[in-house]
C-alpha cells in the first residue's frame, strides 16, 4: 500500500517480502545493458584477494585476470580479447610499455594505489590514467570506476574480492589438461545474453598457471539416508517465481527407499499443485554432493538436485524433466559481490542437456557434483559426464551454498511441457545423500583431478604446517 498523507519511497514495502515468500511473482532484476565499447586495462598490486576484478564485474563486465607468470602477448592478441572481454587485468606488460596500437585502442587505464610508481608524469600526460585513491579497496573506489565505465555507482559496498589462488576471472574454456574420463557430449540450451556469459567465437587459447595456497582448510562431511526425517536436510514450505507449485512437510514420505515426494493437484490460486523440498541446513564451499534419486516422470514437472543461494544468486544444478527422462539439464548460474549483494542478473542460466542413456524415472542412479574453486564436473553412476571451467560460459560460483532436492513444476511450458491437473500423481525419490566438501578450497591446484587428490593435498598442507 502507499500512504496518501506522505511522500513515501516503499522501503517498508510487503512486496519484496511477499515475493521472496512465492506468495506473489517478480521477475528478475533487468540485466544490465551489455557494455559495447567499453575497453579498459588495469593493473593492481596481486594482493590475496581480488577486490577490482570483483567490483568491475558487479558493474556487468567481462573481466579477464592475468597471473604473474602469464606469458606476453601481442597487440593483435589484445585486440582479440577485447572482441570477447571488457576489462584486461594485469596483463603481462607493465603500464609504461603501453604501445601506441594499444593505448589507441582501450577507454579506459586503471592503477591501484600501489602501482602508480610504475607510470611517471610523461605518462600521465599521454594518457588519461585513473589512479584509485587511498591506501586500498574502499567504496571512494565506485566513482572513478564508474565514470569510465559511463554507470550509476552501486548501492553495495565495494566488494573484497574472491581470493587470488581461486583464480576466478582466468578463462578456462580451453584447458588442455589431460583428463582420464571422456565426458558425454553437453548440447547448449537457449543461454541468457547477461553479462557474464561468453560465446564460442574467440580463438584466444589463455595460459594455465597452477600456484598452490597453504592456508589452513576446513572439512566438512555429511551422511544423510532420508530414510527418517533428518534436520540436516529439513523439509522446507513455500515455493519461488516460476514454480506452479507450494512446497509442503506433507508431501514428504521417508521410508526404505528414503524421501519420496509426491506432487499433486492440492494446491490453490495460481499455484494448483502441492509437491515437497529438501534444503540443508548448513551451507558448503567446494566438494563433492552425491545423490541417489528416482526421477518423476509426467508433463511439466522437474526433479532436481542442486546448489544454491541467494545474495548474490548462485547455483549449480542437476534437472530430469519428466517429459523427456533419459535426459539431464545441468545448469550455472553466476553473480558477483561479496555476501549479501543482491544481484540476479544470471536468474536464466546456461543450461545444457545431457543424454543418460536410460530412463531416470524407472530407478535409483547416483548423480553427483564436484565443484571446485576453478571448474565444475557432474557424474552419473560414477561417470563423468561433463566438465565445466571459468568462462565456460560464466564464471564458476564462489560463495558458499546449501543443497537442495525437490519435485516441481514450471510455469515454462518449454522447458518441460504443460501439467494437467487432471493427471495422476507423480514421484520422486532421494536416497543416500553424502557431502564431502572443504569449506576453503584454496589448497585445489588445476593438477588435482578428483575431490579424493583435493583432501588428501589438504591433509599434508595442514601436515606440514604443524
Amino acid at each position: 500500500m502507499q500512504r496518501l498523507d506522505a511522500g513515501s519511497d516503499n522501503s517498508y514495502s510487503m512486496l519484496p517480502y511477499l515475493a521472496r515468500a512465492g506468495i506473489v511473482d517478480v521477475g528478475s532484476l533487468e540485466s544490465p545493458t551489455r557494455s559495447f565499447g567499453i575497453r579498459i586495462l588495469a593493473w593492481t598490486s596481486r594482493g590475496a584477494c581480488e577486490p577490482l576484478a570483483m567490483a568491475l564485474s558487479m558493474l556487468g563486465l567481462r573481466v579477464l585476470v592475468f597471473d604473474a607468470t602469464a606469458p606476453g602477448v601481442t597487440d593483435a592478441e589484445v585486440a582479440t580479447l577485447f572482441r570477447t572481454f571488457d576489462v584486461l587485468i594485469d596483463p603481462p606488460f607493465l603500464p609504461h610499455a603501453l604501445t601506441e596500437e594499444i593505448a589507441s585502442l582501450v577507454t579506459g587505464l586503471v592503477l591501484e594505489p600501489t602501482q602508480a610508481h610504475l607510470i611517471d608524469s610523461s605518462d600521465r600526460l599521454k594518457q588519461l590514467w585513473t589512479i584509485l585513491p587511498g591506501d586500498g579497496p574502499s567504496d571512494d573506489w565506485w566513482a572513478p570506476l564508474c565514470l569510465l565505465a559511463g554507470m550509476n555507482a552501486p548501492v553495495q559496498e565495494f566488494p573484497s574480492g574472491a581470493p587470488t589462488d581461486w583464480r576466478l576471472f582466468r578463462d578456462r574454456r580451453r584447458d588442455r589438461r589431460p583428463c582420464a574420463e571422456a565426458a558425454r557430449v553437453a548440447r547448449p540450451m537457449a543461454m541468457d545474453d547477461t553479462p557474464w556469459a561468453l560465446g564460442t567465437v574467440d580463438e584466444w587459447a589463455p595460459p594455465i598457471c597452477d600456484p598452490v595456497s597453504r592456508e589452513e582448510d576446513g572439512v566438512a562431511e555429511m551422511r544423510c539416508p532420508l530414510t527418517e526425517p533428518s534436520i540436516e536436510m529439513h523439509a522446507m514450505r513455500g515455493t519461488f517465481p516460476g514454480n506452479l507449485a507450494n512446497f509442503a512437510p506433507d508431501a514428504i514420505d521417508h521410508g526404505r527407499n528414503g524421501a519420496t515426494i509426491t506432487l499433486s493437484a492440492l494446491g490453490t490460486g495460481d499455484r494448483p499443485f502441492r509437491s515437497g523440498a529438501l534444503s540443508s541446513v548448513r551451507r558448503f564451499l567446494h566438494g563433492r554432493f552425491e545423490i541417489e534419486m528416482r526421477a518423476a516422470q509426467g508433463e511439466g514437472v522437474v526433479t532436481g538436485f542442486f546448489l544454491h543461494r541467494s545474495a548474490p544468486r548462485q547455483e549449480i544444478d542437476i534437472e530430469i524433466i519428466g517429459n523427456d527422462p533419459c535426459k539431464m539439464i545441468l545448469n550455472v548460474y553466476f553473480n558477483p559481490g561479496n555476501e549479501g549483494t543482491e544481484l540476479d542478473y544470471g536468474y536464466r542460466g546456461s543450461p545444457c542437456t545431457i543424454d543418460l542413456g536410460f530412463d531416470a524415472s524407472a530407478g535409483f542412479h547416483r548423480y553427483a557434483i564436484e565443484w571446485f574453486p576453478d571448474r565444475i564436473r557432474w557424474f552419473v553412476d560414477d561417470a563423468l559426464v561433463h566438465e565445466r571451467g571459468s568462462w565456460d560460459p560464466t564464471p564458476i560460483p564462489h560463495l558458499p551454498m546449501t543443497i537442495h532436492a525437490n519435485l516441481w513444476s514450471p510455469r515454462s511450458v518449454e522447458l518441460a511441457g504443460a501439467a494437467s491437473t487432471q493427471l495422476p500423481l507423480t514421484t520422486a525419490s532421494f536416497r543416500n545423500l553424502k557431502v564431502d566438501a572443504i569449506t576453503r578450497a584454496s589448497i585445489f591446484d588445476q593438477s588435482v583431478q578428483t575431490l579424493a587428490e583435493g583432501r588428501s593435498a589438504f591433509r599434508k598442507v595442514v601436515a606440514e604446517s604443524r
